[in-house]
């Protein structure tokens, strides 16, 4: 009787055979004796696509490198972007306000200039282009 054979237990095509299986070991665990083919040799001086292969794992990784240290250059960026964005803020409420502040001090000397009268009583309305400053006679009201 044969030993270490493969048998095949069934198939649709033949019929059952007149034999007994004994010690029968179902496992998922594929055991391989690896040195009986020289794999590396044959990816390394064989394979037209492991060496382009290689290399393209190779530039990726170095692409992830890369992109890692961007990305922790990015992060600090953004926390100072922010810093600065909250800076800008507070600046533009401060001028926003000094901006309502002089308009009202303009409102106020443009008021002011239009309550200026000659000597004869009549008012004069100048415009801060036009306004006769060589006149010695102005009368603030």
């Amino acid at each position: 009787t044969p030993t270490g054979v493969n048998v095949y237990v069934g198939d649709p095509w033949y019929g059952a055979a007149d034999a007994t299986i004994t010690n029968l070991l179902i496992t998922t665990e594929v055991e391989c004796d690896c040195s009986a083919v020289d794999i590396d040799g044959y990816l390394t001086y064989c394979s037209d696509v492991f060496g382009e292969t290689e290399d393209s794992v190779s530039a990726l990784r170095s692409d992830v490198d890369t992109n890692t240290a961007a990305v922790g250059t990015n992060t600090a960026n953004i926390a100072d972007n922010s810093a600065n964005i909250g800076n800008l803020q507070s600046s533009v409420g401060s001028l926003q306000t000094e901006s309502g502040t002089l308009r009202t001090e303009v409102d106020d000397i443009k008021a002011t200039i239009a309550k200026i009268a000659d000597v004869d009583g009549q008012t004069i309305v100048p415009t801060l282009f036009n306004l006769d400053i060589n006149r010695q006679n102005y009368l603030l009201l």
